[in-house]
């Protein structure tokens, strides 16, 4: 049986999911042109986003997953 706390903590295919969505995001945005990352932070602005953070910032239970 799962413990409540458990319900806190992701599956490991949950955190496997959303590194290969933070790989493929990296990849993704090396072969991005420079004139395509200004229309996108543009377009970050026009949605309220803040473009300065055009960094991926992974979710926290993977970072958390990853230093234990």
């Amino acid at each position: 049986m799962a413990e409540e706390g458990d319900a806190l903590m992701p599956s490991l295919s949950d955190i496997r999911e959303s590194l290969a969505l933070a790989e493929s995001l990296a990849s993704a945005s090396l072969l991005t042109s420079p004139g395509a990352k200004r229309r996108l932070a543009a377009r970050r602005l026009e949605l309220g986003e803040d473009p300065s953070t055009g960094v991926y910032t992974p979710p926290k239970h993977l970072l958390l997953y990853l230093v234990r």
